[in-house]
């Protein structure tokens, strides 16, 4: 067991897990016909719309995050509300494992002096509210693709039902057993659960509806560049193609999602459109250079010039070593913390 354990903390172990999906889609796209690029006046220009519609659409979620943390009562600027955002999608692009949250909460923790518990739970938010506008927009848009596959038989309905109901049983009988540790579990998790209260007033009402709106604009940068490489799409079979492709990437994963992504990308350009496998390919390819190339650049740009570049990624990257944090805010000797940032409170 110990040697299995070595194995799977392993970074060759991790690299060859993450290069597998990636090794699946090359394999699968090797034989296919080279795609055609945008190569007319009208063609380019819905890449450069594309490019544009996407800017707006990262100022929407800059716009939503800093409303979910000035309901948090974290006071912080516009600026590094908008920056950071832009910082930590180029961070999830660039780093394991969606590292660009990390960066967010390390980063805006020590610009604020806001516990880093809180900071994630503004993060889990989001999360949330994507998960809620994404669902939907699947069940709405692609009940058809999904009636596609084989309905399952009653017998294994039952299985189903049967072992949730021995797993809320073993729950019950866990937080009984074992309550004053669950009460001390409560009290760690307190301050990330702050930021998720407004949510279920009228707040949360409005801020869904932006999530949804944000989708609407990432659903139109993808029917763009699906115009610039001649597929033929409307709205509709853009948001299934952004529900799968993005219900996808939050499984956290290689770098930028590679492979899982793009898998999803092709596999739902391919049932939702009239798109040859060429053509598919060609749009997982400019959705890449859209979606990920500038945000990336901008991102490691204003993490180098504006938040303190490599040091800080490192800082990060210690923070995130199992303890570190609620020593940290414990106030432990020992615990790794930033000379910039002041010791936070016991939550």
């Amino acid at each position: 067991m110990s040697s299995l354990r070595k194995i799977t903390k392993s970074p060759l172990f991790h690299v060859v897990l993450w290069m597998l999906p990636l090794a699946a889609v090359v394999w699968w796209a090797w034989n296919e016909p080279t795609p055609q690029w945008p190569n007319t006046p009208a063609e380019i220009a819905w890449v450069g719309g594309a490019l544009l519609l996407y800017a707006v659409a990262t100022a929407m979620r800059a716009e939503r995050w800093h409303a979910i943390l000035r309901s948090s009562k974290i006071e912080v600027g516009r600026s590094d509300s908008y920056g950071l955002t832009v910082v930590g999608y180029a961070g999830n692009n660039v780093l394991p494992a969606r590292g660009g949250e990390l960066l967010r909460i390390f980063l805006l923790s020590s610009r604020t002096g806001a516990q880093r518990r809180t900071v994630t739970g503004t993060i889990l938010a989001e999360r949330l509210l994507d998960a809620i506008a994404l669902g939907g927009v699947l069940v709405v848009v692609a009940f058809g693709l999904i009636r596609q596959f084989s309905t399952p038989s009653p017998t294994l309905v039952a299985v189903a039902v049967g072992l949730m109901l021995v797993g809320v049983f073993v729950g019950l009988y866990g937080w009984f057993r074992h309550r004053h540790h669950a009460v001390r579990v409560v009290d760690a998790v307190r301050p990330m659960v702050v930021p998720l209260r407004p949510l279920l007033g009228w707040r949360g009402l409005v801020l869904l509806a932006g999530s949804v709106a944000i989708w609407v604009a990432e659903a139109s940068v993808y029917a763009m560049i699906a115009k610039s490489v001649s597929i033929g799409i409307d709205l509709k079979a853009a948001l299934g193609i952004v529900a799968f492709t993005n219900l996808a990437a939050l499984v956290p994963g290689a770098p930028g999602n590679a492979g899982t992504y793009d898998a999803a990308v092709i596999w739902s350009t391919l049932r939702l459109t009239s798109a040859t496998k060429s053509q598919a390919i060609g749009f997982d390819l400019m959705l890449r250079f859209i979606v990920f190339v500038p945000i990336s650049v901008v991102g490691m740009g204003l993490l180098f010039l504006r938040y303190g570049g490599v040091d800080r990624l490192k800082a990060a990257r210690a923070a995130a070593a199992p303890g570190s944090d609620a020593e940290a805010e414990a106030g432990t000797p020992g615990a790794l913390v930033d000379p910039a940032e002041p010791v936070e409170a016991t939550a």
